[in-house]
């Protein structure tokens, strides 16, 4: 089934994934409620199943062609809506809330995270024709993530912030996993094999050091962020 249609039936399962997208808005809410609570570990849990929703969303309504179906709606808008929430407004309050950087430096990195968010959004041109994102592509969730698992020096962390914040104002690719056709074929297990790296630590991590999972969820992630850097280089990448 395609989708190509604008039968009833059709119309159902597009609202059905749009209704799909904006339980985000709820999942973030739940992150946010277990920050404020102080459980930042379930905070996590939260943001990660934002991530699984939105990962699986864009292809859906790709495949049923949702767009045609109700041309009257704009998932795209109603997803950035979505992402701003879980992926800059939830991560910036995470980074000020557990103080993943010094004293005094919480508000300004979780400005700098916003406002570099908004700029992203911002900019109608903030992907290639190859679907590669033009500029750090506000994955600030995957970025708390690890400065929260890492634990490494405040300081680092506040050059971490700063780095991505740069990033977000630079022509450098970052690989949409989904929609680039160059190398999709390793780059979706990679991505699968990074996401279960990631899902583990999360579940052993209140037990263990992430010791060799941590080294599988590294290499993954430079795989990923070396496409992009391939891409900037070399240009687009239109065969797979």
């Amino acid at each position: 089934m395609t989708g190509s249609g604008s039968g009833s039936g059709h119309r159902l399962i597009a609202w059905l994934i749009h209704l799909l997208t904006a339980l985000g808005a709820v999942i973030g809410m739940m992150a946010l409620l277990a920050i404020f609570e102080g459980d930042y570990h379930a905070s996590l849990w939260w943001l990660v199943l934002a991530l699984f929703v939105d990962g699986i969303d864009g292809p859906l309504a790709r495949h049923f062609n949702v767009t045609k179906v109700l041309p009257g709606f704009n998932g795209n808008t109603l997803d950035e809506v979505i992402d701003y929430f879980t992926y800059a407004i939830i991560p910036a309050i995470f980074a000020y809330m557990v103080g993943l950087v010094p004293a005094g430096w919480g508000l300004v990195a979780a400005g700098m995270i916003l406002l570099s968010s908004l700029y992203y959004y911002g900019n109608s041109d903030q992907k290639s024709e190859d679907y590669f994102f033009k500029g750090f592509p506000v994955v600030w969730n995957i970025v708390v993530f690890y400065l929260y698992i890492l634990q490494m020096s405040l300081w680092v962390n506040l050059g971490v912030f700063t780095l991505c914040v740069i990033l977000s104002f630079v022509p450098i690719y970052f690989v949409h996993p989904a929609r680039v056709v160059f190398w999709r074929k390793i780059t979706l297990p990679v991505t699968i094999l990074w996401g279960v790296a990631n899902l583990v630590i999360l579940i052993t991590y209140e037990r263990k050091e992430p010791g060799w999972l941590m080294v599988i969820s590294l290499v993954c992630l430079t795989y990923l962020i070396g496409i992009g850097l391939w891409r900037t280089v070399k240009g687009p990448l239109i065969k797979g």
